[in-house]
């Protein structure tokens, strides 16, 4: 099955549109492969921008003179002029999807969304992805009054798609390093590594990494791990018959008097007075 849609009225895939054109639509399309041997060879590529989504099976691009296998899932945008040369291997039957849009402001658009200086995307969720491509493809087949203006804005629409999956996935990863940096910090939370360590550790500078956490967690490192501290010796003070100092030191304290002024500060009695009223 192999599914595309009319041209624009005296255009070309392989034309540009107009300079004078912001955005423009030129063609929409997807197709399900049900024989083998099919794929694409333009060494020129086109006037214009693709992106091409993968939802199912496995296509193999050639990219820099590599062999590229691209899975489903995944979205790889083609600029003007770029080589577009890919197969499907045997058996593989995918799926995809794709858009060709050009114009003066496409560039500027893509580099607001970041989806500019990259080629290969992978997707979290594609249903509004591929909504969006099957509704510019249903408005330049049925050609409905401002059908054109339409599909421009079902083609913006899977842009911004694209773009907010690669947000997301961003954001996924800089929640997964904190969650690593926070067992780390209970597995040391005695001793006193520095921020910049646990920030060197996932490249991060020391203010982003700790802006970061405060706004994953809402604490700082530090007072993470100082309530850590107080929550070990908390379970001490009640469990075990060392001196009040030995508890401190052992939990990570430098100062004995420092550790009972933050202990009242936080729980509202001294460390003996806890002892007492809880052993």
């Amino acid at each position: 099955m192999y599914i595309t849609v009319p041209l624009l009225p005296n255009s070309e895939l392989s034309r540009n549109i107009d300079e004078e054109t912001p955005f423009g639509v030129i063609n929409a399309g997807y197709t399900e492969v049900t024989s083998d041997d099919i794929g694409t060879y333009r060494p020129n590529g086109f006037g214009n921008y693709q992106l091409l989504y993968i939802q199912f099976g496995t296509v193999i691009f050639t990219i820099d003179g590599k062999t590229v296998p691209l899975s489903a899932k995944t979205a790889v945008i083609f600029h003007p002029g770029e080589p577009q040369i890919y197969t499907y291997p045997h058996g593989e039957h995918p799926k995809t999807y794709w858009l060709h849009i050009g114009g003066s402001a496409v560039e500027g658009f893509l580099k607001k969304l970041n989806l500019f200086e990259r080629h290969i995307f992978s997707v979290i969720d594609d249903n509004m992805l591929t909504d969006s491509i099957c509704s510019a493809v249903d408005e330049m087949i049925s050609q409905r009054n401002g059908y054109d203006y339409a599909a421009i804005s079902y083609a913006m629409q899977a842009c911004l798609c694209l773009s907010r999956n690669e947000d997301s996935k961003f954001k996924n990863s800089l929640q997964n390093a904190v969650e690593q940096i926070k067992i780390k910090i209970r597995h040391d939370y005695k001793t006193d590594v520095s921020n910049a360590e646990y920030a060197a550790e996932y490249n991060m500078s020391v203010s982003y990494f700790m802006h970061l956490f405060k706004q994953l967690t809402g604490t700082t490192p530090q007072k993470y791990k100082l309530q850590l501290r107080l929550e070990t010796a908390q379970h001490m003070l009640i469990s075990s018959t060392l001196p009040i100092g030995e508890i401190a030191t052992q939990v990570g304290f430098n100062s004995a008097m420092y550790f009972c002024r933050y202990f009242n500060k936080k729980i509202g009695m001294s460390p003996s007075q806890y002892r007492k009223k809880y052993k």
